[in-house]
């Protein structure tokens, strides 16, 4: 057996740093270029939606309501038939950002949005290689070429944000700075509130000054928009939630919806109820550190909430990456990295296995020694 000499280590290890900067460079490169693309094409995506609810909130409309900008979903990719009207279901926090925006004319409106969310997705990534020393460079095509980033660009939806303030989390709880990631937290949990399982398993975990910390900053976002809009804006938010029909898309990966699709919504109720409890329970006894208990709290939540899409895995994307990618890993990566019709089939099952194998790399990252918790 041959041993390479100090030399040739140090060669190996600079060859390997330069592949890896060119897997950064392709990454960064792939996503300007998707940018520049969605700016100069003219189509709707959500902005219309987007931009109608923030013009009627203006107005003092509901901006739940359907407008003449609002998107309609055509599900026959799907098998189903029919135009679906794509109401804004994001909450009452959110729409003082819309209102903002509407008073852009809607064009303006797609370009200044378009880059809103390249600025987040860059900035984000670009933090985690700084302070992330051991990015693999499949882990950053991952996070900026993968369809949870490049279909949030495209259709021109939220989660570019909410992936920027979990990594904001990410990165201040690595820092020390507890406070400044409970506000990243809180407004996180706020503008997603399925993301509310993130407070739970971080308090069950041990991690309960930073979970209460960051549920006070949710209750507080939750009480500004009774103050600018009344409690009817709450009212009418549940009310287009109840006649949401996203349960019928393959793309919605939580279980309680998978089971539907397949006429067992019932079964889904079951096993979201036991997985979630099962976790809490995992948490409980392991105490994981932060990064282990944040997986598992976001997984449980696209797991085990009422509605998930693919790109929601991009909220775990700070710690998912935050250790070297092994197979496991790497396998669960490939179909939020890949798109095609092939992870539709079943009922979107490809995508309830793939996270369910981030969940149980999660889960083997938690029976690593925990840090100091409280």
């Amino acid at each position: 057996m041959t041993v390479a000499t100090a030399e040739q280590q140090t060669t190996i290890r600079a060859t390997r740093r330069q592949i890896t900067q060119i897997g950064y460079g392709v990454a960064f490169s792939g996503f300007l270029f998707l940018v520049m693309a969605r700016v100069l094409t003219h189509s709707n995506g959500e902005f219309g939606t987007y931009w109608a609810s923030g013009r009627a909130a203006t107005l003092g409309l509901n901006p739940y309501a359907l407008y003449p900008q609002t998107v309609y979903l055509d599900p026959s990719q799907y098998g189903l038939h029919g135009l679906l009207p794509n109401f804004n279901l994001n909450p009452p926090i959110v729409l003082p950002l819309f209102r903002l925006l509407s008073h852009l004319s809607l064009d303006v409106f797609i370009t200044a949005w378009t880059i809103m969310t390249a600025v987040l997705f860059t900035v984000g990534v670009g933090l985690l290689i700084i302070n992330q020393r051991q990015l693999q460079a499949r882990q950053a095509v991952w996070l900026l070429l993968g369809s949870p980033a490049t279909v949030t660009v495209w259709c021109g939806q939220i989660y570019g944000l909410l992936f920027f303030l979990s990594t904001l989390a990410w990165f201040f709880n690595k820092k020390g700075r507890n406070v400044a990631a409970a506000l990243a937290i809180g407004l996180a949990v706020a503008i997603k509130p399925t993301l509310v399982l993130w407070l739970v398993i971080l308090f069950i975990a041990g991690h309960r000054k930073l979970a209460m910390r960051s549920a006070t900053v949710s209750a507080i976002s939750y009480a500004i928009p009774l103050v600018i809009y009344g409690p009817t804006i709450y009212r009418e938010w549940l009310a287009v939630l109840h006649d949401d029909f996203h349960w019928m898309i393959p793309t919605n990966m939580s279980l309680i919806p998978f089971f539907t699709r397949i006429g067992l919504r019932f079964v889904g109720i079951i096993v979201a109820v036991s997985i979630a409890s099962a976790i809490a329970i995992w948490c409980y006894k392991m105490r994981p550190d932060f990064v282990a208990a944040s997986g598992l709290g976001i997984c449980a939540a696209i797991l085990c909430g009422p509605l998930a899409w693919h790109q929601y895995i991009i909220f775990l994307g700070s710690f998912f990456v935050s250790r070297p990618w092994g197979r496991l890993a790497t396998l669960a990566a490939i179909p939020f990295l890949i798109p095609g019709r092939p992870w539709l089939a079943g009922s979107g099952l490809a995508y309830v296995i793939a996270t369910g194998c981030i969940l149980l790399y999660f889960l083997v990252a938690s029976t690593a020694k925990a840090d100091n918790v409280g």
